[in-house]
This record gives C-alpha cells, sequence and structure tokens, in this order.
C-alpha cells in the first residue's frame, strides 16, 4: 500500500473528525489561514484538502464568504413529508416506490438518517435542524407556509408547477410529450394521434402542448380529429374503445398513438390486440411514466422515463450538500429519457 502524501493525511484527520461529529451541520469550517497553523502546511495545499473535502460532501465553499460545514455523521434526519390523509390513487404507488428508492440509497449511501411522517408532524414539530423532502400537496396547505415561516430547509417532489419560495425538482411534463412524438417522427411516421388526460389538467396539459409544438417543428399538419382524451385517471376498455374508435374512423388513420402516460398505453394496446391490430406492425404506439406494468407484461412499450429515482437522489444531495441560506429557492426540470420497448416500428 502507497503512503499517504501530506495533503491526504490531513484530508484523512479532517474527514475522521467531521465524520465523528454531530450536529455541525452549517457551522464554519477553519480558513485557510487556519489550516496552514494547525497543520503546518502551505496554503495551495490547505487549497487543494478543502476542495477535497467539498468533492465528498463534506464542506461547502460559499462565495464571499466563508466554508461552512455540510456533512457529519448523524448531524440531521431526513424526513420524508407524505399526506396520509390524501386518499393516494393506487396508480401513484409504484412512481412514489421510484422517488423512495433514490431517497434511501443516498441517505445510506451519506450515512443519514432518514424517517417518513405524516404533514401534521411537521406543522405541530417544525426541526431546523432536520431537512425535509415533501411530495406534492394542495398549494394551500398550511405545511407549505410552517416550513417558509420556521425556516426549515426542504425541497419539494413531484409538484406539477414551480412554487414560489420553495426548491422543488420537478418532472418536465412538456419535454415528455416532445421526446416520444419526436420519437415517432424519427421513426418515418408523420400521422401520429395522441391520447391525453383532461386537456386542463396540470399534469397532461404540459404534455399535449409537447406533442403539439413537435408536429410544429417538423412542419407536421395539426390535425385535432387525432387528439382523443381519456379523462378518468385509470383508463377502463371502454375509455380506450371510444378513443380509438374515433381514430379508426377516419379516412386516414393515423400510424403510430402517443399516450399521455402508460396507462392509457396499456388500455390502448390491449383494445387494438383484442380486435387483431398488430402492435407495432399496424400501429406503433407509446406512453409515459415508465411504470414497471407497461416494460414488463405483454408486448413491453416504448415509454418515457421521468428518473424519479434520480430525482430523489438529488433532492437528498442538494439538503445534505448545501448550507441553510446559502442561494435562492430553485426550481429544477429532469429532462426524461426513453425507454425502448416493442411498441414501436420504423416505416
Amino acid at each position: 500500500m502507497s503512503k499517504q502524501t501530506l495533503w491526504q493525511k490531513v484530508v484523512t484527520e479532517l474527514r475522521q473528525g467531521l465524520l465523528s461529529g454531530s450536529n455541525n451541520y452549517g457551522r464554519k469550517f477553519p480558513s485557510l489561514n487556519e489550516l496552514t497553523s494547525q497543520f503546518g502546511i502551505s496554503k495551495i495545499t490547505a487549497l487543494r484538502v478543502v476542495a477535497e473535502l467539498e468533492k465528498e460532501g463534506l464542506v461547502k465553499r460559499i462565495p464571499n464568504r466563508e466554508t461552512v460545514i455540510t456533512g457529519s455523521q448523524a448531524e440531521f434526519e431526513i424526513k420524508v413529508l407524505i399526506d396520509f390523509k390524501q386518499n393516494m390513487a393506487a396508480n401513484s404507488f409504484p412512481l412514489l416506490w421510484q422517488y423512495m428508492q433514490g431517497i434511501e440509497e443516498s441517505c445510506r449511501r451519506l450515512n443519514c438518517r432518514m424517517n417518513i411522517l405524516s404533514l401534521d408532524y411537521v406543522i405541530n414539530n417544525p426541526q431546523t435542524s432536520d431537512r425535509y423532502i415533501m411530495f406534492s400537496i394542495d398549494p394551500g396547505d398550511k405545511t407549505y407556509s410552517v416550513m417558509s415561516e420556521s425556516g426549515c430547509r426542504h425541497i419539494v417532489l413531484h409538484s406539477h408547477s414551480k412554487l414560489p419560495n420553495h426548491d422543488s425538482i420537478r418532472i418536465d411534463h412538456k419535454t415528455g410529450g416532445a421526446l416520444m412524438t419526436r420519437n415517432m417522427i424519427e421513426n418515418g411516421h408523420k400521422r401520429i394521434a395522441y391520447v391525453g388526460g383532461p386537456s386542463q389538467s396540470p399534469w397532461h396539459a404540459p404534455r399535449l402542448k409537447g406533442y403539439l409544438d413537435t408536429l410544429e417543428e417538423y412542419a407536421l399538419p395539426i390535425d385535432f380529429r387525432l387528439v382523443g382524451e381519456i379523462a378518468s385517471s385509470v383508463p377502463r376498455p371502454e375509455d380506450a374503445a371510444a378513443a380509438m374508435e374515433q381514430f379508426l374512423a377516419l379516412p386516414e388513420r393515423p400510424t403510430a398513438i402517443v399516450a399521455s402516460d402508460d396507462l392509457r398505453a396499456i388500455a390502448i394496446r390491449n383494445y387494438l390486440q383484442a380486435r387483431n391490430h398488430s402492435v407495432p406492425e399496424n400501429f406503433s404506439l407509446s406512453g409515459m411514466d415508465g411504470r414497471p406494468e407497461a416494460t414488463s407484461s405483454g408486448t413491453p412499450i416504448t415509454t418515457c422515463d421521468w428518473r424519479l429515482k434520480k430525482q430523489g437522489e438529488m433532492a437528498v444531495n442538494m439538503l445534505f450538500n448545501e448550507a441553510p441560506g446559502s442561494g435562492n429557492a430553485r426550481d429544477i426540470l429532469v429532462e426524461p429519457q426513453i425507454i425502448n420497448g416493442k411498441t414501436v416500428r420504423k416505416i
């Protein structure tokens, strides 16, 4: 084993002190002059030490201010807040699980405790020493004002729109709609239908906008006879039938269908296959959400991964590595990725 250099020895000693301490989060880290005096090193070496500790997430250099401690063992707890009173639809749990995987894995990697609590907890007992991840709730909920007034560091996940004065990490719905439409166009399709949810829904409207904008980008005609709607949150067979019969009755049928989510895509796939319309030979089909039931059962559907696990990881890393008051509230849109199934063919 090679011997440690001087700067590595200093990093090791400081790391051990930070990881064995508690309640150091946000406290001032020694300055470069203090490090050079304490360890008998040059300023260049001290800079390298601080850079390494920052890379490991143990300290944070704030421009025009000082360096603060952002990592130490059990310095705070990540509290995940879920509205247990709200009737959560069963179809939302696969998405929630993806977020939680990212949160749990990041907490374990960073040696940070995690707990799942109801909204009532933080309303009645806000702890500024802890950090909170909130899943999107009613914008008028009291929890938001409690968070702002108490100064609790928090991030909101799964919000459909930007929240003033609150950090948020969100799905880029419009880009998802554009991505799946572009994929059909690049596979040679020019007559592409779209089946969405309620057109005024803040979840579905941006996806429809992405579809329409992409048709315009490629100079393809926009035919609203090719735009269908399934209003129910869990599509029934008759819902898929109504949407598809609208398209099948057209003199010039679509060759491809983009659904605003995987549940609608599954319903459409099942309808087509039950009537001996082959997917993708007769109709190419794609969904959005990256649900396991879309990619692992029947003919795997080409879909859109919102990278929810990544969003959970990002939330923990932001809470862990950034000192309180280190910046203005941010709204981060995470770009989706295509999951290629077997329901899109090139023509």
